[in-house]
């Protein structure tokens, strides 16, 4: 369990969440996380995510991967993923919400490599998609806080496992 969750912490922010800006931001309610009352992701936090997967996905396969069949059935890469990135920003919220209850926090030079990163981050998109987004740079902060919140309980949780899998481990089967 503890190895699928850091292999997906470490291809998930690589590799889902570009498809919510091909389709308008077809998620446009909150992300909630498990516990009610806590505060949620929604459409301008979604959005920095995306913004940065979309222009990574089109740098490498070209905008066409949107459209391209992903089964024999004609299932669009699109319509795949677009679960997994709701998974995704839920697990990332989740993560920084127990990061918290383990007392993880930043340090002050993290927090300054924090905020430095998401005023460039808004900088680059500028007022006016940060207004169409919604997006105060407070978010941009935010998210990115706990997604390196996320990162150091990860590594917390994970330190001292060893997480490679041997073929001959990989080969056997447990019942």
């Amino acid at each position: 369990c503890m190895k699928r969750m850091k292999h997906m912490w470490r291809i998930g922010a690589a590799g889902i969440v570009a498809v919510l800006m091909i389709s308008g931001c077809g998620m446009a309610e909150t992300l909630s996380p498990a516990n009610e009352g806590e505060k949620e992701y929604g459409k301008a936090e979604t959005m920095v995510i995306l913004t940065t997967e979309k222009l990574r996905y089109e740098n490498v396969y070209t905008e066409e991967i949107w459209t391209a069949a992903v089964d024999n059935r004609g299932t669009d890469f699109e319509s795949v993923l677009l679960p997994q990135v709701h998974d995704f920003l839920i697990e990332l919220k989740t993560m920084s919400n127990m990061a918290e209850e383990w007392e993880i926090v930043l340090t002050s030079r993290e927090k300054e490599l924090v905020s430095e990163a998401a005023a460039r981050y808004y900088m680059a998109l500028g007022d006016e998609q940060a207004e169409i987004f919604g997006l105060k740079q407070d978010d941009v902060t935010a998210l990115y806080s706990d997604y390196w919140i996320s990162e150091k309980l990860v590594e917390q949780l994970t330190g001292d496992m060893n997480l490679e899998v041997s073929d001959s481990e990989a080969k056997v089967i447990t019942v």
